[in-house]
């Protein structure tokens, strides 16, 4: 009972030390070695926890744990093809034990084979109707391909066969939260989930309100949870990691105290408490690199086994790369976590791509491609190609996703563009960079730079008024540089009148030439290692946090991910840009309705919901976007290096300088 409340709080030291105790009392008892192998295993310390683990398979070779034992090592390092071949061992040497066919089925799921691991799932299920754990599976497996409409099919069965499961109707709570169905998830949890005093199940429920009302709603219900179980570890981390990740938004501000970096003090308080605790050590690392503590940051990651090969660990390691400039280690890490995680952006395309174009493909050496993924941009779309034909894009790669308002038809008209049609999932397919990647590697030359851009985006960098895309990857090309960041600017019109005006073929950046200038850079652990927030969608809806930052010029070799979000690791210049967003545009209202029914975004569409209510509570005939106290008029891109929202360099200015009197 003692090494079970010292195994919860994740005090391995002090298992050690009573396992041994026990081990000394009852040698002849298998448990002592298992505990240890545990504890070292947390520890990171594999060989010793392998030593354990052999002797119980030598010694207890009538029980499972050693090849459990195995399994939990490999689980612990990302070591999917161990996992798969030790599970094969126990299902011959235990049948009656069905946790092997579990892990089994896992394994195959984080080898990527999905189509066998779904066969695999269902031919369980039907064996053992009544083992949870299959059904687990199978709706794990449709959530990692972000299905999340058959992950619910299948937990709404299990509820039914088990309904007095906690595990399976919280994970059906989960999943429509993801789904963006509150509604549905507050149904399950008053209809199934027992013990609604339960600290996790008040979190859980907490998530729900999150959801449907919003972050400040949230926050306000863990201020009283926070005051209610001061001494709750779970409690104590979720309150302090919303604060950090919340406050940034100055809406959240209630009190003086509730800062970001009060919620760093409280985070820091805790691990002092609890420092034998990694969850905790990990939030505190997270933490410390997105407030630009860096140097603490580097600290609390060496004290963090080298040995540690999961996922989270190794992204550390490349943040640490990254500061330290060893771009090719910081590669190699990326490399080896691409190898054991899915990611849809980056994955083999998953769904063919129908070419309709006349023409054949042909790109050379001096062509600056653009790549995008749009349904139903029509109003949109012209101007892109205007936008970025002036700027210096000569070839166009573009994948329709099944429009129905004619842009299809304008986008087959393009002399210079290559058109591609879809009507798989944009959201299966990594919202759209799964088809992406997979033309860049198709098509484009080693060496080439290219532009990966939304229908509605546009790329603004210093002086590209007088300097073309060209000249612009001439310099980056200089320095050896591969990446440019940026970040999203939401443009606005006058008012709603002036929006419901706008119509294809109309100069964007005339029709909506303002933006509200308050934006907040932040760091981040993942490449290209920035965060932005703020601008008129962070004014008029506070509930909302997006990330703004993108990456739309990289260099062949550099793969976005998470909708441009982020990519691998790349060289990032020293010179940043950003990139007009244009949402306030014609009926902005009906396409919201209308991806709020598709589902096809992040959460569900959820951005898209609060998007529409806009319409409901705050833009009307009266609301005029240019009377905002900090909204700005667009002049030219020196006006953004003069606000500070895109940078420019002595490097910069000295290339120019030069090329100008050359």
């Amino acid at each position: 009972g003692l090494i079970n409340i010292l195994e919860h709080k994740q005090d391995w030291e002090e298992v050690i030390k009573e396992a041994r105790v026990f081990q000394e009392r009852f040698p002849e008892l298998w448990l002592s070695y298992w505990w240890l192998g545990q504890a070292y295993k947390n520890l990171s310390e594999y060989e010793k926890a392998n030593r354990y683990f052999v002797y119980l398979d030598n010694e207890f070779t009538n029980q499972p744990y050693s090849i459990n034992g195995f399994i939990d090592l490999a689980n612990d390092r990302a070591d999917w093809l161990t996992v798969y071949n030790c599970s094969d061992i126990g299902i011959n040497k235990f049948p009656q034990e069905t946790h092997f066919l579990y892990q089994k089925g896992l394994s195959l799921i984080k080898l990527k084979q999905f189509d066998k691991a779904e066969s695999y799932f269902i031919t369980l299920n039907k064996k053992f109707p009544y083992r949870v754990a299959f059904w687990v599976g199978l709706a794990d497996l449709y959530n990692t391909l972000r299905q999340y409409y058959k992950s619910i099919n299948v937990l709404q069965q299990a509820l039914l066969r088990f309904p007095e499961n906690n595990d399976i109707a919280k994970r059906l709570v989960n999943n429509y939260l993801a789904y963006n169905d509150p509604e549905s998830a507050l149904v399950i949890f008053r209809q199934y989930i027992k013990n609604h005093d339960n600290i996790n199940n008040q979190l859980l429920l907490m998530q729900i309100y999150q959801v449907q009302y919003g972050n400040s709603y949230y926050l306000e219900k863990l201020v009283i949870l926070y005051q209610k179980y001061p001494d709750n570890i779970l409690v104590s981390l979720t309150y302090a990691m919303a604060l950090i990740n919340l406050t940034f938004e100055k809406n959240f501000l209630t009190e003086e105290t509730q800062t970001p970096c009060h919620g760093l003090h409280i985070l820091e308080k805790l691990y002092k408490k609890n420092s034998y605790n990694q969850w905790i050590k990990s939030n505190l690392v997270h933490s410390y690199i997105e407030l630009g503590f860096h140097e603490k940051a580097l600290l609390m990651i060496k004290s963090i086994s080298s040995n540690r090969t999961d996922i989270e660990s190794l992204s550390f390691k490349l943040w640490c790369y990254h500061i330290s400039n060893n771009l090719c280690e910081e590669k190699k890490i990326f490399q080896c976590i691409q190898e054991k995680t899915y990611n849809p952006e980056t994955s083999p395309l998953l769904t063919n791509l129908l070419y309709l174009s006349k023409c054949n493909i042909h790109i050379e050496k001096d062509d600056i491609c653009l790549f995008c993924v749009e349904r139903n941009e029509i109003i949109c779309l012209p101007f892109l190609f205007e936008y970025y034909r002036k700027l210096g894009v000569t070839k166009f790669f573009v994948i329709d996703n099944d429009s129905t308002d004619g842009s299809l038809e304008f986008l087959l008209e393009q002399s210079d563009s290559y058109i591609f049609w879809t009507n798989a999932s944009h959201n299966e397919a990594g919202g759209g960079m799964n088809w992406i990647n997979y033309l860049i590697d198709e098509y484009t030359l080693e060496e080439s730079w290219y532009v990966v851009a939304d229908a509605d985006e546009f790329l603004v960098y210093p002086n590209c008024e007088l300097y073309s895309l060209k000249k612009f990857i001439q310099y980056l090309n200089y320095y050896d540089y591969e990446a440019v960041s940026s970040f999203m600017i939401d443009m606005c019109p006058l008012n709603l009148t002036a929006q419901l005006k706008i119509k294809p073929g109309d100069n964007l950046l005339k029709s909506c030439p303002y933006f509200y200038n308050s934006y907040e850079f932040h760091y981040n652990i993942y490449s290209s290692y920035q965060k932005v927030f703020g601008g008129i969608f962070a004014y008029l809806l506070p509930n909302q946090k997006d990330w703004l930052h993108k990456v739309l010029l990289m260099k062949k070799g550099i793969k976005p991910i998470m909708s441009n979000h982020c990519t691998s690791p790349a060289r990032v210049a020293d010179v940043s840009s950003a990139l007009f967003h244009f949402k306030f545009i014609g009926n902005f209202k009906m396409k919201s309705l209308n991806e709020i029914k598709r589902k096809e975004h992040n959460q569900g569409g959820i951005r898209y919901q609060r998007y529409a209510k806009l319409y409901s509570t705050t833009i009307n005939d009266n609301f005029k976007f240019s009377q905002l106290d900090k909204i700005v008029k667009y002049k030219n891109s020196q006006q953004l290096v003069d606000l500070g929202l895109i940078k420019t360099s002595k490097k910069w200015n000295d290339y120019f300088r030069c090329m100008k009197y050359e």
